[in-house]
């Protein structure tokens, strides 16, 4: 992961043996303010170890950090204090093993904050059925709550991070999958 600055304190994720830490650095100083960790542990021959993804500070100091085994959380920066955690691979049933060899260098796609929501990355797993609930290009949650507010888009996702974007005179969240680049309704998620 890279670092997020905000206030001269730096943000970013660590992987320290079987915890997935969002650690927070004075900037001049290089020392330790606070951190945060849950246990999972990402680890492939190919990917390598430990989060990607770096995490997003918005204007009130909220830290969204998205894990490379798929969880996201809200962390206030002032306090390091979690606020709320989701699971994107609960959300979206798909087994920890199918993601693994979809997603073959772990989630690296930071989270997008804008207006009220937070937008990730969701995905899907091979061999699931067709349905719905398995393909999820991006998942939306209430930037307060964790509350999902809306999924978009049916392609399995790539590395890149969402953004957001005016097209055509259209604020959309863009997101580049695995096949195609989409371009999503940023209140609805609608393609």
């Amino acid at each position: 992961s890279a670092f997020a600055t905000r206030n001269g304190f730096a943000v970013t994720m660590e992987q320290r043996g079987d915890l997935e830490l969002v650690t927070c650095y004075d900037v001049e100083t290089g020392k330790l303010i606070w951190s945060h960790g849950v246990t999972t542990r990402y680890e492939t021959k190919l990917g390598g170890i430990g989060p990607r993804a770096t995490p997003t500070i918005d204007e009130h100091g909220m830290v969204f950090a998205n894990g490379a085994t798929g969880i996201l959380r809200c962390i206030n920066g002032n306090t390091g204090q979690r606020v709320w955690q989701k699971n994107i691979l609960e959300e979206l049933s798909i087994p920890v093993a199918h993601d693994a060899s979809a997603v073959m260098y772990g989630r690296s796609n930071s989270p997008l904050v804008y207006d009220d929501v937070v937008v990730v990355s969701g995905g899907r797993g091979p061999d699931l059925p067709s349905s719905p609930e398995y393909w999820d290009s991006l998942l939306a949650f209430d930037r307060e709550t964790g509350e999902l507010k809306w999924r978009g888009g049916s392609d399995q996702i790539a590395y890149a991070s969402p953004v957001l974007g005016e097209l055509d005179g259209v604020q959309q969240v863009i997101s580049v999958n695995e096949s195609m680049v989409t371009g999503h309704d940023a209140d609805s998620g609608d393609v």
